[in-house]
């Protein structure tokens, strides 16, 4: 049986597309829950938006999920507004991130590596259960990739498929598990 299911990735819609979204997610949420109960059903990975929460979406998820790219203060900003709302709607629930890292394209790995520090430490600071920096596997059989967005986003140097891990690959190694 799965250990976690993730309902959605940055669905983008506003009105009643969200009250769509968020009674789909109350039907999956329940369906998931009688075949595994003990499986954690993360949320969909939306902002801190009011407007989910108005719809229900809290009742479809055992834990919230966002992703930001921006600044570390930027995920204090979504970890302590999501506090607000649960606070709010009486619905205390873990904060998750599978995806928190950087638009790194022309930055060194030396940077993206002080970047997940400081991201890694904002986000259990301030509350976050669990997260997961944003690290691109992409294979490179021909060794073209080099200095694509994706080559930067990627935590290993992929070229003839050799993914040699860089720098920032090692970091993130150290973070989670220390």
């Amino acid at each position: 049986k799965p250990i976690v299911v993730n309902l959605g990735n940055e669905p983008h819609g506003k009105g009643e597309q969200v009250k769509q979204q968020a009674a789909a997610y109350k039907i999956a949420y329940d369906e998931i829950k009688k075949v595994a109960p003990d499986c954690i059903v993360v949320a969909t990975s939306v902002p801190a938006t009011e407007e989910y929460f108005q719809a229900g979406y809290q009742d479809a998820c055992d834990a919230f999920d966002f992703h930001v790219y921006e600044t570390p203060e930027a995920v204090r900003n979504q970890i302590r507004r999501y506090q607000e709302l649960m606070t709010k709607y009486n619905c205390v629930k873990p904060i998750w991130s599978t995806e928190i890292g950087l638009n790194s394209q022309g930055l060194t790995r030396q940077h993206i590596s002080a970047d997940m520090i400081k991201k890694f430490a904002a986000f259990f600071a301030a509350g976050g259960a669990n997260m997961n920096w944003f690290d691109l596997l992409y294979p490179d059989s021909d060794g073209k990739a080099q200095g694509t967005s994706g080559d930067a986003f990627n935590i290993f140097d992929s070229r003839y498929n050799a993914y040699a891990a860089r720098l920032d690959a090692v970091m993130c190694y150290h973070l989670i598990n220390g």
